[in-house]
């Protein structure tokens, strides 16, 4: 697959699932062959299906995916920590650099694109407003979490804090 129809099917399926279509798309598909699937050289989407696969089966598996696919495991391990994972969400839409991110939340810079690749696809979206509180600060708002959704709200807007962190306070403060 050329690289415009990557970057294409990369757009449409953000567009439609929202931050967390390559988490999705690889829970669909877990343990079915990529063939056929279009995921062309995205190496995230790869890696988080062939983990999936591997937990699929059972106690043994989970344990192998943890070994082969460390960043995935450490990605998802980030998503299931509600507190940590809300942070990262109000970081990531205030714009922080995943430098900046790392530094101020101790996690390795690299899990922390994992992670976006994985769970928070939203920088390259930032622009299209209507998708971000779509996709984003709605959903927030629809579970209960109307605080999160006020500090996304926030963040994506420019509140205060740091300039290039917009609405952010250290990570000692939380």
């Amino acid at each position: 697959m050329s690289t415009t129809r990557t970057s294409e099917a990369v757009q449409g399926w953000r567009s439609v699932r929202g931050p967390a279509w390559r988490w999705e798309r690889a829970s669909s598909t877990a343990g079915a062959s990529l063939r056929g699937l279009a995921v062309g050289r995205d190496e995230q989407l790869r890696s988080a299906h062939a983990s999936l696969g591997l937990c699929r089966r059972g106690a043994d598996g989970r344990r192998e995916a943890s070994r082969r696919y460390p960043a995935v495991a450490a990605a998802e391990a980030l998503e299931t920590d509600n507190a940590l994972r809300e942070r990262l969400m109000i970081l990531v839409l205030g714009d922080c650099s995943p430098a900046e991110i790392a530094e101020r939340l101790r996690i390795e810079e690299h899990i922390i694109g994992v992670w976006e690749s994985l769970f928070f696809d939203v920088r390259d979206a930032r622009e299209a407003t209507g998708w971000v509180f779509s996709h984003v600060i709605h959903p927030e708002q629809s579970r209960g979490n109307g605080s999160l959704a006020a500090r996304l709200k926030m963040a994506f807007a420019g509140g205060e804090g740091d300039p290039r962190c917009r609405c952010t306070p250290a990570a000692d403060s939380w």
